[in-house]
């Protein structure tokens, strides 16, 4: 047992340190101009090493402001592709671009300020519902989260609730209808 033990604190230490390969350019953008998405002949594998591609040839472009919904069967790299926007990871081949620039001309912590992602496991606090939301913005009004919850298109699904934005969250506790704990998520993100 305690060889398992520092075997996995040594492997923490090592992730811990990692640094990641990825950084700003030099004259990187400083501005996000519109929310437009665009993915341009892009092919993505994890590592060199990798036998086939995640991704292969993805063409897709998205409006700003347009909605979208990812479906795909598991392992069929859905979650792989959305990392790409913010730059988790860069494309292996082809061009991913936010606002008509290359995601690889921004600065890095501008592109994923301005890049809100919203995967389908979530994690809710204990807490209110405002609360769970100022995660993202601790200084949020309360106009604010209400604006936040228009724009990601949650109003109505809180106002459903008694209390509304005072509805108190227990921590892991199923959300109804199933699975809308991730209409928290964006909002937090706005």
């Amino acid at each position: 047992m305690v060889t398992i033990a520092d075997e996995s604190g040594r492997r923490i230490i090592e992730v811990l340190g990692e640094r990641s390969t990825l950084a700003s350019p030099e004259h990187a953008v400083r501005a996000v101009t519109d929310g437009s998405i665009d993915f341009d002949r892009v092919s993505f594998r994890y590592s060199e090493k990798a036998e086939r591609m995640a991704l292969s040839n993805i063409d897709l472009h998205i409006r700003s402001g347009e909605v979208i919904g990812i479906l795909g069967t598991t392992g069929s790299s859905k979650t792989s592709l959305v990392q790409l926007i913010p730059r988790l990871y860069d494309a292996t081949n082809g061009t991913v671009s936010v606002g008509g620039r290359n995601v690889k001309d921004y600065d890095l912590n501008v592109l994923r300020d301005s890049v809100s992602v919203v995967l389908q496991n979530n994690l809710l606090f204990s807490g209110t519902i405002a609360e769970n939301l100022r995660w993202g913005n601790p200084r949020a009004t309360d106009e604010e989260l209400r604006h936040a919850c228009r724009l990601a298109q949650a109003d109505d699904f809180i106002r459903s609730f008694p209390q509304a934005m005072r509805r108190e969250l227990s921590k892991g506790a199923p959300m109804s209808p199933a699975g809308r704990s991730s209409a928290f998520a964006l909002p937090a993100r706005c």
